[in-house]
């Protein structure tokens, strides 16, 4: 995780909480948090199982958060449905069918989600899922995820 995304991440932090109305807070997931989510997939993936470790470096840091309307899931599976990685993969796969993505997080036009397959990050279109962007790394992901929530 670079410093830039923490930079950003205080930012958001500061900017919001100058507003007692807009508060952001965020925490870091458990180990155990960790261990749920690599058994749900290799249950749900088998061997076709993604490498998450930008993504969960990130929840070690901030575990799901709103802002601005850009939502990062948990992977802590007490959270609410607007934030759970399980609720919202569960529901797409239902509605997809197949299982091409594991969406990590949303904006109001966009779904964050990483490519099965190719184990490449991308932006897909919110309404249909169809590929917008693919971009090099989760940190890439993640910046254009928090300078939106800016």
């Amino acid at each position: 995780m670079n410093n830039e995304i923490i930079d950003l991440l205080d930012k958001i932090k500061t900017k919001r909480n100058q507003n007692p109305f807009r508060e952001f807070c965020y925490s870091s997931c458990t180990d155990q948090d960790i261990r749920k989510l690599c058994n749900w997939l290799k249950v749900r993936l088998g061997d076709s199982a993604p490498n998450l470790s930008g993504f969960i470096g990130f929840c070690q840091i901030a575990d799901g958060f709103n802002s601005n309307g850009v939502f990062m899931f948990s992977i802590n599976p007490d959270k609410d449905e607007f934030m759970n990685i399980y609720v919202k993969n569960e529901h797409w796969w239902e509605v997809m069918v197949e299982k091409k993505y594991l969406l990590i997080g949303n904006d109001d036009i966009s779904w964050y989600a990483l490519e099965l397959s190719s184990g490449k990050y991308c932006i897909l279109d919110l309404t249909c899922g169809d590929l917008v962007e693919e971009v090099d790394d989760f940190d890439t992901l993640l910046e254009i995820a928090l300078s939106k929530a800016l």
